[in-house]
């Protein structure tokens, strides 16, 4: 099982929040001076520079909504095939910090374009962030069973909310861009 883990480590996910998203790097190289959004300079964004940050944006959303689900099918088959507790835990661990990271991520692009349903987001992510926390817990446990209970739980609420709550922020960007052009 170890070696199905998947390279991360909370040093290289950091490292990404220092880098940040590049959608969000400061750039020039289209001919538009971007601030943040909802900050206009010169008259403002020429349109399709913002719909090509906002769909970057989105991408990277999508992206890093992947690799969740990804350490969350590794989890499952570890769980599946009885891997030992410091695999999954392991596992575990680098989808709380990979978590953290996206929720980070996803709440600074919200406050960007104030999003108004921005508290409720955040608290479904805080949700999220206390049932992996139960999961770490539970595989202290042993219980295999309640732990595939919980890991399908976390699948089915993370699925849920990606379709349901991210869709809903992905229909405000949208809207964002069509009010201000």
């Amino acid at each position: 099982m170890s070696q199905s883990l998947i390279p991360l480590t909370g040093a290289a996910l950091l490292g990404f929040l220092h880098a940040g998203p590049p959608s969000l790097l400061l750039s020039v190289a289209d001919g538009c001076n971007k601030t943040a959004p909802g900050h206009k300079m010169d008259g403002g964004y020429p349109r399709g520079s913002e719909l090509t940050a906002i769909d970057d944006d989105k991408a990277t959303i999508n992206n890093e909504h992947e690799l969740q689900l990804k350490l969350l099918r590794a989890i499952e088959s570890g769980v599946a095939q009885q891997a030992t507790k410091k695999d999954l835990a392991a596992l575990v661990e680098q989808l709380s910090e990979y978590t953290n990271v996206h929720f980070l991520s996803e709440q600074l692009l919200m406050r960007m374009y104030e999003y108004p349903a921005y508290q409720e987001h955040k608290q479904h992510h805080d949700e999220l962030v206390t049932q992996i926390k139960a999961l770490q817990q539970r595989l202290g446990s042993g219980n295999g069973d309640e732990t595939a209970s919980l890991v399908a739980t976390l699948r089915d609420w993370l699925t849920g909310h990606i379709e349901r709550d991210d869709a809903a922020f992905t229909r405000y960007l949208e809207q964002h861009i069509q009010s201000n052009s």
